[in-house]
């Protein structure tokens, strides 16, 4: 479902970026206005199916393939240049929707002062039109599992972001970087279809402050996409794409995620890992669990003191049946930074099994889920660690320190931060290798330590 030309379209590396700025997830509804080619709720959708998402957009493209995805309609008509098109037999709705999109395809060939490539080019989309079609089809069809919006409002966006604000959910935006973008980039589809276009004020891009104000006081999380720098306004991200504009996006990032920030727990029932009666033939597994189980353990296990933010990824280590630790990722909010490690901690502080959290968080099967949610693969990890020594010794051997800054905020006296190459070893060899370096001499002080206490228990008897 991709245009030739198409300058609406908002580049995948952008939208990820939203992901890991803004974390719409937590948003409970989100409303996405100037949706475009949809490239947006797609993405989003993809990665969190469980989002109700809200689009908009004023062009016939946009619309058209909307009421395709809701199961509705649009009532159309191809005229003028196109009208050759009523001649085909396009009685069936997406048929008459995969039309547009050629349509528009086909757009930059027909409009301007022409040429001789141009008729050319024209020429060929008229002889081959009903070919593209088709083509255009088959990914039409899937529109519907791809894109499971809620709605479609055909309108002016900034009424869409009063709707939005309205009902607290959450606004993603990428309107026009110049006035009349919008008429200018669709004219040739307009002028050469019958059909009841909606009623919208052009947007001026000038007028980008007075949004961003008229956002903050609707107090909800967004996210907005400007060509410009907003005097006053420290942008949250810039992104340059190869021979293009460099795209600033604006957020209210004190507030994002705001509407799923009380934290939630999960009680469940396990077995703490017990040291002493670790073997070398010990099952090691990284499984992944709930957003909610997770809390409930380092709310458990964590310092008081450490404020912990919410992940995107959860997963718990168990050795043999017993549980002994878990694991949060979480994207990073920069583009192409390595991914995070929330936390990796372990139930116990017997055995150094804390060194053995930390070498797991680093394999790529532990952040498996990460990497097939969002088809990309990570070569790096990265977390944070705070700590009253200059080194936190559980990273010693997996992880290399990159920084190291005095700071207390967080009850401790430095923040130190690791970075570690993704390990394609499996879960069972970085078990052995711990195993070979902490764990025998561990275990055995342990079982010391319990023969002990056994022993004096038996004696004060």
């Amino acid at each position: 479902m991709q245009m030739r030309g198409f300058v609406g379209s908002v580049p995948t590396e952008l939208i990820a970026t939203i992901i890991r700025t803004a974390e719409p997830h937590k948003w409970r509804e989100v409303f996405v206005a100037c949706s475009g080619t949809f490239r947006t709720e797609r993405y989003l959708l993809s990665i969190h199916p469980g989002l109700t998402a809200h689009s908009n957009d004023v062009s016939l493209f946009s619309t058209a393939v909307a009421k395709y995805a809701l199961g509705e309609k649009l009532d159309f008509h191809f005229k003028g240049q196109l009208a050759f098109l009523e001649d085909h037999d396009l009685d069936d709705y997406g048929d008459r929707v995969a039309a547009v999109i050629v349509a528009t395809s086909m757009a930059p060939f027909a409009t301007g002062k022409p040429n001789a490539f141009k008729a050319s080019h024209l020429a060929h989309y008229q002889r081959s039109f009903m070919t593209y079609l088709k083509a255009t089809r088959e990914k039409l069809d899937t529109v519907t599992e791809e894109l499971p919006i809620a709605t479609y409002f055909a309108g002016d966006w900034l009424t869409h972001v009063d709707e939005a604000i309205r009902r607290g959910a959450g606004v993603i935006a990428y309107p026009p970087t110049f006035r009349g973008g919008y008429e200018k980039l669709f004219a040739f589809v307009n002028d050469n279809v019958d059909w009841t276009p909606p009623k919208y004020d052009i947007f001026g891009p000038e007028t980008m402050p007075q949004v961003l104000d008229r956002l903050d006081r609707g107090g909800i999380p967004y996210f907005i996409y400007a060509d410009q720098v907003v005097e006053g306004r420290r942008p949250v991200v810039e992104f340059t794409p190869k021979g293009k504009r460099t795209v600033y996006g604006y957020a209210n990032s004190e507030r994002t995620g705001y509407l799923g920030s009380a934290t939630k727990f999960e009680p469940f029932a396990y077995t703490p890992v017990d040291v002493g009666k670790l073997t070398e033939q010990t099952v090691c597994r990284v499984v992944p669990a709930s957003a909610y189980q997770l809390n409930f353990l380092r709310h458990a296990y964590l310092k008081k003191t450490i404020m912990f933010g919410q992940g995107d990824a959860h997963m718990l280590v168990f050795l043999d049946d017993t549980l002994a630790g878990g694991i949060v990722y979480r994207l990073a909010r920069q583009t192409f930074a390595p991914l995070e490690v929330l936390s990796d901690f372990s139930v116990t502080r017997e055995g150094r099994v804390a060194k053995l959290i930390a070498r797991l968080a680093t394999l790529r099967i532990s952040l498996k889920v990460m990497e097939m949610r969002l088809l990309e693969r990570f070569p790096k990890v990265r977390t944070q660690a705070f700590s009253d020594h200059p080194e936190a010794m559980k990273y010693r051997g997996s992880w290399k320190l990159l920084k190291r800054e005095e700071d207390s905020r967080q009850g401790a006296k430095y923040v130190l931060t690791y970075e570690s190459e993704v390990r394609d070893e499996s879960p069972q060899e970085a078990y052995a290798r711990w195993w070979k370096r902490d764990g025998a001499k561990q275990v055995g002080v342990a079982r010391d330590r319990a023969s002990a206490g056994g022993s004096s228990g038996a004696q004060a008897a």
